[in-house]
């Protein structure tokens, strides 16, 4: 049986990924002036949490920037 057979694997996957989600809300809706600390950490040292706010971030910035132009 693989990995991503494993019924305690699959909770632990979707926790993970309900935790990166809401990270990505909030970095989506991010308004702040400054980047948070974590914004200079190398990425594999980031949290979930982090890295979906970094990305939701990033997928804002871009929006923003296509408005724009």
């Amino acid at each position: 049986m693989a990995n991503w057979d494993n019924e305690s694997t699959k909770v632990v996957q979707e926790d993970m990924q309900a935790i990166f989600d809401r990270g990505m809300v909030e970095g989506y809706e991010y308004t702040g002036r400054f980047n948070p600390d974590f914004f200079s950490k190398p990425y594999y040292l980031l949290k979930p949490s982090e890295r979906g706010f970094i990305f939701g971030y990033e997928v804002r910035k871009l929006e923003r920037e296509e408005e724009s132009s």
